[in-house]
């Protein structure tokens, strides 16, 4: 469970997200140079071109996992009788989890890349919130997403 759910899934998401801010996040342009003052002990810093580590983005999706983490596993647990009928109050009650879990993911990595100053259009990020969004709002007609979600994951192989 920890393995796939935390391990695994981190490593795919943290290098989907480093690659994103390293090809559409950072400027096109490097920084402007400041300029130089004569007479000055030391020379201006030379502006140099940042880029974000895997490990900064494995460490988002650790703080974006929490959130998740406590929505998914541990709200569901004590919510499963009522994520179980078969009614569409409840239909909606484990369809809201669902949202809010993965809303709370994507929101807490675009935090977590847009406290980097030097990413530009860093709201990219919230664009999943979208499908996610049209999704819900689809599966309100009658899927019940928490019932296919937890037959998925306790299926045995």
């Amino acid at each position: 469970m920890i393995l796939r759910d935390f391990l695994l899934s981190g490593v795919v998401v943290s290098t989907i997200l480093w690659q994103t801010s390293k090809t559409f996040l950072l400027p096109s342009t490097p920084p402007a140079p400041t300029p130089s003052f004569t007479g000055a002990r030391f020379p201006p810093p030379t502006p140099r071109h940042e880029t974000v580590e895997w490990a900064y983005t494995f460490d988002v999706h650790t703080n974006a996992f929490f959130p998740l983490y406590l929505t998914l596993y541990l709200a569901q647990l004590f919510l499963l009788p009522v994520i179980q009928k078969n009614n569409w109050l409840c239909l909606w009650v484990g369809n809201t989890l669902y949202l809010a879990g993965f809303a709370q993911y994507i929101y807490g990595t675009y935090l977590g890349l847009s406290a980097l100053p030097y990413l530009a259009h860093t709201t990219l990020l919230l664009a999943p919130l979208l499908p996610l969004g049209a999704a819900y709002v689809v599966s309100l007609i009658g899927f019940r997403v928490a019932p296919w979600f937890l037959a998925v994951y306790f299926a045995s192989s």
